[in-house]
């Protein structure tokens, strides 16, 4: 990940009352790049010094 952010364009109606992602391409999106996401996160901690 060069640059650890995502844009989405938030419409009328994308996330619902009980917090649900309406929109099946922008859910999927956000599976992908969370999955990413963790898996950036998890490289970057293995490199960090074990008191950082």
């Amino acid at each position: 990940m060069n640059a650890p952010e995502a844009y989405i364009q938030f419409t009328p109606g994308l996330i619902n009352e009980d917090g649900e992602v309406t929109n099946d391409s922008t859910a999927e999106f956000l599976r992908t790049y969370m999955a990413d996401f963790h898996t950036f996160i998890a490289r970057v901690r293995s490199v960090l010094p074990k008191d950082a």
